[in-house]
């Protein structure tokens, strides 16, 4: 059983990095082709493993598996109340352009984007790691989300060394809030509402390194929050994440 999971782990990322990755070499060579499509094909490859290996491999609804539920409850307020003060702090302390980024109406399809992440990354891969600890496992998709972004930003946004370091940092410092919010709210939709608004700090901090190292320190201690709640209620990961 043990073998059996390990290749299901391993097919993922080969289904989600080679899907992703060689879309980007595609596009690298042959300019031409048509950006817009290429990039919605490498947004859903999380979406689009996940999918492959659960109709091969269990039984259950795709949906109800992936944790697609509309149960609203206080989770689902925390998801948007938390990064909407994180943004508060910001914008008092530094002339950042809030407004003129929030409406623009690209963010719906950014939303769609960090959902099918979601969906991917943590509702499916990080269930396929429920033997390790919450830590671990957060930590694990974190990094390996962090890799899969890297040459796609590199293509497509021609990202500078040092915000492809700032990437990094913030896959790995976000990627236990996401996962608690996934637990504590059993579905993933307020994680892909907390992730889109995450998204949005982080493109506009990006830009003053100061800004950058203040929204770091929030998620810190953000981190820290969820390190003292999961040592509190450690059974929440373990309902949810549980094959």
């Amino acid at each position: 059983m043990r073998s059996y999971e390990q290749r299901t782990k391993r097919f993922y990322l080969f289904i989600a990095f080679g899907l992703a990755w060689s879309l980007i070499a595609t596009m690298l060579t042959e300019p031409a082709l048509p950006s817009a499509s290429f990039t919605l094909f490498i947004a859903i490859a999380p979406l689009f493993a996940a999918y492959v290996l659960h109709i091969t491999s269990y039984p259950q609804s795709f949906l109800d598996r992936s944790l697609m539920r509309i149960r609203p409850n206080i989770w689902w307020i925390c998801a948007l109340l938390i990064p909407i003060l994180y943004g508060a702090v910001l914008v008092s302390t530094y002339s950042l352009p809030l407004l003129s980024t929030v409406y623009h109406p690209l963010w719906v399809l950014v939303f769609f984007y960090c959902l099918f992440q979601e969906i991917g990354w943590r509702a499916f891969y990080q269930r396929e790691l429920h033997v390790y600890s919450f830590w671990f496992s957060s930590l694990t998709v974190g990094a390996i989300s962090a890799c899969w972004h890297i040459p796609i930003v590199l293509v497509l946004f021609q990202a500078t060394d040092l915000q492809i370091i700032a990437l990094i940092c913030f896959h790995l410092l976000s990627a236990a809030p996401l996962a608690f919010m996934i637990a504590t709210s059993r579905s993933v939709i307020p994680a892909a509402i907390m992730h889109t608004l995450f998204l949005l700090l982080f493109i506009l901090s990006i830009s003053f390194i100061q800004a950058f190292i203040v929204y770091s320190s929030m998620l810190l201690l953000l981190n820290g929050l969820i390190m003292l709640m999961n040592a509190v209620f450690p059974q929440l990961y373990k309902q949810t994440f549980t094959l």
